[in-house]
């Protein structure tokens, strides 16, 4: 009996803060099976083997509550004496009588409590899956962005290579144009300047001596008049109006061009077209100087010729002088008056020949028709006073004659020995300088230009 006692003791031994746990029932199923036992111990009296006690609890059907109340922190008070269950049954009880709240069946606490919680739960997970969706669509909307961007890159680049190769082509036609004016005044050019042309002539003029008359060249005339009109001033015009139209154009290609090839094409275009501007503005140079040549070369030549025909009348005039005869007087003064309309013709020649090509001085050759015209001057003077006979006129008369023809004679060994000879080393000195720019040009426009036929793929 006291061994049954012993273990009942060991198997009753309950913490006493147990409120609201499962040791809480647990104590009370123990002690309602001690208080059996010991109503049958009474019955026996006291004696018998205890039957051994079922600690099997009967199933809770659904619904009923097993209350449990959330832990809360004890007072000193509690701690030491415990609490008794009843505690437990009245704050049950008034959770029931509140009105509104339900309790769980599982513990006992309110159901809002559970309900509150599931749903913030809920609602985080919703926010969560809110904020997933949300990156999700911002990385979505980033990659089309950029695609779109890229896209559209290139769409603009596409559009702007298109257009920069097409004002490429009118650079390129706008150059080909110019070419066709620069390519007719090159020719002439190589004619006038090139072997065989007029700097093989600058030997041709005579060696100095008697004043010779020398026939017109109309080779080189007509040299020097077809430079100066090939092209015409209305197709040079065209030329300088192309370049500078290929100039814009090859411009605004560069702008828009994306293709390395392309681009360095489109640089060799405005290389070449800056080369040929140099082109066309040597050639505007040398086609007035030709032009003013070859207006110059015609009058000069006669006057020259006219000069020294008039220079052989007045040596005559002086010669039929020989005799001082009334007869050879007046044949003297007779010549002496033709050489003076030649003279004066000669003076007339030089003067249109020195105003249509300022550049080439005649100063030399008019001072000396000057003298030898105030020479005769005094010569038909004397010639007079001879017949009218006064011989101290005559004699002075005569002695101012020999002063100026003494003169002209000095003069003349400044003179040129070929009119023709001078005017064309005039015109080849002054166009040394558009020469050499025109040449220095055309090499450097050729280079550019070998690399605009590679990159077309034409020969010419």
């Amino acid at each position: 009996m006291a061994r049954s006692d012993d273990k009942l003791a060991r198997a009753a031994h309950i913490k006493r803060h147990t409120l609201g746990t499962s040791n809480e029932i647990s104590l009370s199923v123990l002690d309602a099976a001690r208080n059996k036992l010991d109503a049958g111990q009474e019955r026996q009296g006291g004696s018998g083997r205890l039957p051994r006690p079922s600690f099997s609890l009967p199933r809770p059907s659904f619904g009923v509550p097993l209350p449990r109340k959330a832990p809360k922190e004890k007072s000193r008070a509690e701690g030491l004496h415990g609490r008794s269950s009843g505690s437990h049954g009245a704050w049950s009880a008034r959770v029931a009588e509140q009105p509104g709240v339900r309790s769980s069946a599982s513990t006992g606490l309110p159901v809002e409590s559970f309900t509150g919680a599931s749903g913030e739960i809920s609602r985080r997970k919703r926010l969560r899956r809110v904020a997933a969706f949300a990156a999700a669509g911002v990385a979505v909307v980033a990659v089309v962005a950029a695609v779109g961007s890229a896209g559209a890159w290139w769409a603009a680049r596409t559009q702007s290579q298109t257009q920069g190769a097409a004002q490429l082509q009118d650079a390129f036609a706008y150059l080909a144009e110019a070419d066709e004016s620069l390519a007719a005044f090159d020719e002439s050019y190589n004619q006038v300047f090139g072997d065989g042309g007029l700097p093989s002539l600058r030997s041709a003029a005579p060696s100095r001596g008697a004043l010779v008359a020398e026939p017109e060249d109309a080779q080189t005339a007509d040299r020097l008049e077809r430079l100066s009109l090939t092209p015409s001033p209305e197709a040079m015009e065209a030329a300088s109006a192309a370049l500078q139209a290929s100039g814009v154009q090859v411009e605004m290609a560069l702008s828009q061009l994306q293709d390395n090839d392309d681009r360095e094409a489109a640089s060799q275009v405005s290389a070449s077209l800056t080369r040929k501007q140099e082109m066309l503005s040597a050639a505007g140079a040398l086609q007035l100087s030709a032009a003013g040549a070859a207006a110059a070369l015609s009058d000069a030549v006669q006057g020259w010729n006219a000069l020294v025909e008039a220079d052989e009348l007045a040596r005559s005039a002086v010669s039929a002088l020989g005799g001082a005869s009334e007869d050879q007087i007046r044949e003297s003064s007779e010549q002496g008056s033709a050489a003076i309309v030649r003279f004066q013709e000669a003076q007339t020649l030089l003067a249109q020949a020195a105003q249509a090509y300022p550049v080439c001085s005649l100063d030399a050759v008019q001072d000396y028709v000057q003298l030898r015209l105030q020479a005769l001057d005094q010569a038909q003077a004397s010639n007079q006073a001879l017949l009218d006979g006064d011989t101290e006129a005559a004699v002075e008369h005569n002695d101012r004659y020999n002063e100026l023809d003494a003169q002209a004679a000095e003069d003349a060994q400044n003179l040129p020995t070929s009119m023709e000879s001078h005017i064309l080393q005039v015109f080849l000195d002054d166009a040394a300088a558009a020469c050499q720019a025109y040449e220095q040009a055309r090499v450097q426009a050729a280079a550019s230009d070998a690399f605009i036929r590679d990159y077309l793929g034409t020969s010419q």
